[in-house]
């Protein structure tokens, strides 16, 4: 299926803006985009209204290019990756989810096993030296991290891990991290702003309150390009929420197969994107309709068109 609509859009005159449905666990994109954090069948009709007034936005992407796991050289990033505790904790739910698919059919349940595959590090710690095995940089700059970081995530949106921000630039977190780490001064964050956010967590309780909304990340920079560098190994690195070495001839809860790391983030493009209309009159997605109705009849070029949109978008 993927492969048929990737054919479709090689053929077609030029890519159309892209609506998210929250179809997985965590919705992420969904969420950012305003189409909510689940998806219910009776809300079908009301959602494909919506579509027709939805609004255009644009979503960085990045390329992460270097020497990735997995023999890979590189791979996109379009809302966020994860180093040590965090990424942990998504490979081992991608390992058991492999093994044991029939336990990963609802949802809720899905967030009960990431839980329950974060548990162990209560104990372990295994991450409590992440200073000395990953190094940053961030737009050339070298930046030291806390020695009392077990997790370091790198967000290109304002929802992280299911609808947690971390960067939370407002400080809504009824626990807010005290820990100030931060080099340069920081900005909100947004989706199309050219700029990356790196934020931490102590640790796996720190985590928890983190994606519970009770917390924040501890801010380290922000940037246009990030290298990170894992040179010794056996620290895990997910993107997407989609983890490397998920096939390990180690014990199942191991890391010591995680293979060394050493990538580049450069913002790659933008891609339009189909947010959920801010207002419920006639008038919303009316400017979008006669842009696209427009292409279709040749009074709009294709070039137009996505100059247009893009301007919408900013």
């Amino acid at each position: 299926a993927d492969a048929a609509v990737a054919g479709g859009w090689a053929e077609a005159p030029y890519r159309p803006a892209v609506g998210i449905l929250p179809l997985g666990t965590g919705n992420d994109l969904a969420r950012v985009l305003g189409w909510g954090k689940s998806f219910r069948r009776e809300r079908m009709l009301s959602q494909l209204a919506k579509l027709d007034r939805s609004r255009i936005a644009a979503l960085d992407r990045w390329q992460m290019r270097g020497s990735l796991p997995e023999g890979r050289a590189e791979t996109r990033l379009c809302n966020y990756c994860s180093i040590g505790v965090d990424a942990k904790a998504a490979l081992l739910w991608a390992r058991l989810s492999e093994a044991r698919p029939e336990l990963f059919k609802l949802r809720l349940l899905n967030k009960l096993w990431y839980i329950i595959c974060g548990t162990p590090e209560f104990a372990l710690h295994s991450f409590s030296d992440l200073n000395e095995r990953v190094f940053l940089e961030c737009d050339g700059e070298k930046i030291p991290l806390p020695p009392n970081l077990e997790g370091l995530m790198v967000l290109n949106t304002p929802s992280y891990g299911g609808g947690s921000d971390l960067w939370d630039e407002q400080r809504k977190a009824p626990l807010s991290s005290r820990l100030r780490h931060m080099h340069g001064e920081a900005q909100p964050i947004a989706m199309d702003d050219g700029l990356l956010e790196v934020v931490g967590v102590t640790d796996v309780v720190h985590l928890a309150l983190t994606l519970g909304g009770l917390s924040n990340g501890v801010r380290i920079c922000q940037g246009r390009t990030m290298r990170l560098h894992a040179p010794g190994g056996g620290v895990p690195l997910q993107v997407d929420g989609e983890p490397f070495n998920q096939e390990s001839s180690g014990p199942a809860f191991s890391t010591e197969s995680c293979e060394p790391f050493d990538f580049t983030l450069e913002r790659q493009d933008s891609a339009l994107m189909l947010a959920a209309p801010q207002s419920s009159g006639p008038e919303a997605g009316a400017a979008e309709l006669a842009i696209e109705r427009g292409v279709a009849s040749g009074t709009v070029s294709v070039a137009q068109r996505d100059a247009l949109l893009r301007d919408m978008a900013s």
